[in-house]
């Protein structure tokens, strides 16, 4: 079955065409909200041509910690824009305003993600766009939409405002501290994903809610409401906190149960993960991951003797006593110990290192293979556009058709081949500045001996980091706890593991009393 799997594997894997190849995204967008969607696009083989506005351009150009990079690539800028052509276009201008609807008229979409009524301003938006070309689908993401309060109000968004607004950076603070922005972006990218969704409902002519276009925001509503599979919800946002009423089977279903509980799933994995301030800043290291088998409540870290002693508690058993869940504590340094322990057993070994060394190389020889065969693309668009010169050529020099019709097939057929060419020395860099080595054996037992250092001596931040990369829950019942990790890493493929814990022993005088009667038997 694997040799089945895999065989001829490298060879297959480009092989499928790109699923928007042929597809032309005109985009004057900025930060990383706009640019996120026609990267998407890009990378399932849209011509995507982006148009900045000088002498700045993008402003991620410049964001970086590093000072002013070569041409203003900086690392921000670079992960939002692959894949793309880059033109300058001062819109404030009339001139630069005809270049761009000339490119309008040959593009099937437009993405723009300035404030709303700045692109009807350049006389470049959708109604402007929509008189040359009446298939064009044009997007508008904008931080607080195209109506309401603060976009009457003219106001500018990013995803900082977006987290500040939501409370997202109240979640990732520490007590007692301001709230704290998160270092990745999650409403930019998570954004840029519903737009291409909307994007496609919009390019099949769907007719979205009252007759309009979609939205990102709209699907988000679409994909988490329960009305479609045929459940009434009333009370739901009580604000005398009156139970919820629920009543399945209301009406015909549109979508199954199964599939809605799929949606959320995947709708949950891609979302922006969110911990609690508290396991934030906690010293333990299993604190958000630790839970307990028999009633599922988190496992709490707890010290006695002004921190002598650490453990770990089960939550219901903290907060209601004795007897409210039979969990046992236990001792945090064998706890933690036990999960490092089987980390550096499973996950960092050499012969997983030495698989990953391996992967990373055949996607490396698989990316030369992708860049070899669109050079062999290129070449053959080169000499089609070659021969059809050709072709032009000829009819001038007998007469048969005039140069002043000619003129503008020939103007535009030089600018392709002036394209294709700029392209083909592009991949022809590419695949000579591509080098495939695998690293030696004593090269991958070093990293090993590294990760496993970095795992027992580090800070707890990164430790806690380390160990949710590969860690998704550790559930305790009794004497046994159940180690699932994020990706196989067991023999066999399993991604859970059953082990012993010790509990902690109570020591003490006779009969378990913490000191012995001073008057004896």
């Amino acid at each position: 079955m694997a040799e089945k799997t895999w065989k001829n594997y490298k060879e297959k894997k480009h092989a499928k065409p790109l699923p928007l190849k042929g597809i032309r995204v005109l985009e004057v967008c900025t930060l990383i909200l706009g640019p996120a969607g026609p990267s998407f696009a890009a990378a399932m083989g849209a011509e995507v041509i982006k148009c900045e506005i000088p002498p700045m351009g993008d402003t991620c150009r410049n964001m970086t910690p590093f000072g002013y990079l070569f041409r203003g690539y900086g690392p921000v800028f670079v992960h939002s824009n692959i894949n793309k052509y880059w033109i300058g276009l001062d819109l404030h201008k009339t001139e630069a305003q005809k270049v761009f609807l000339e490119l309008a008229a040959k593009s099937d979409i437009i993405e723009e993600n300035l404030r709303p009524g700045v692109m009807e301003n350049w006389n470049v938006g959708y109604r402007q766009i929509k008189e040359i070309n009446p298939r064009i689908i044009y997007i508008s993401k904008n931080g607080f939409g195209q109506w309401g309060q603060y976009a009457v109000e003219n106001r500018p968004s990013n995803d900082g405002a977006s987290q500040g607004f939501s409370g997202y950076a109240w979640m990732s603070s520490f007590p007692d501290q301001p709230p704290l922005k998160s270092r990745i972006y999650p409403c930019d990218d998570y954004g840029g994903l519903m737009g291409e969704v909307a994007k496609q409902l919009n390019k099949e002519g769907n007719v979205g809610p009252k007759g309009k276009g979609w939205i990102k925001t709209t699907i988000r509503k679409i994909l988490t409401n329960e009305v479609y599979t045929g459940t009434l919800i009333w009370g739901r946002n009580s604000v005398r906190d009156l139970p919820v009423v629920r009543a399945e089977n209301a009406w015909p279903a549109i979508v199954t149960r199964s599939t809605f509980d799929r949606v959320q799933i995947v709708l949950r994995e891609r979302a922006p993960v969110t911990l609690h301030p508290r396991r934030v800043a906690s010293r333990y290291l299993l604190s958000g991951l630790a839970r307990c088998g028999h009633c599922g409540k988190a496992l709490v870290g707890q010290d006695a003797k002004s921190g002598q002693f650490t453990y770990y508690v089960c939550g219901t058993l903290l907060k209601k006593g004795a007897g409210s869940c039979p969990a046992r504590y236990l001792n945090s340094q064998q706890f933690e110990g036990l999960v490092i322990e089987k980390i550096k057993e499973h996950v960092l070994t050499t012969e997983n290192l030495t698989r990953l060394v391996h992967i990373v190389n055949e996607e490396m020889d698989g990316l030369a293979i992708e860049y070899r065969q669109r050079l062999d693309s290129i070449l053959d668009d080169i000499a089609d556009v070659s021969r059809r010169l050709e072709r032009l050529y000829d009819a001038l020099e007998t007469g048969k058709i005039q140069l002043a019709d000619l003129a503008p097939r020939i103007q535009q057929l030089r600018q392709r081949q002036e394209q294709l060419q700029a392209t083909r020395l592009e991949l022809e860099q590419e695949l000579s500045d591509r080098r495939v080595e695998l690293a030696d054996a004593e090269t991958v037992a070093q990293c090993v001996v590294d990760l496993r250092n970095t795992l027992s001596e580090s800070s707890l931040a990164e430790r806690k980091s380390f160990v949710r990369s590969f860690v998704k829950e550790v559930k305790v019942t009794g004497d046994e706890v159940l180690l699932t990790y994020t990706i196989p890493m067991l023999p066999g493929g399993m991604t859970e593991e059953k082990l012993p814990v010790l509990s902690i022993g109570h020591y003490g005088g006779e009969a378990g009393t913490r000191t012995p009667t001073p008057f004896g038997t």
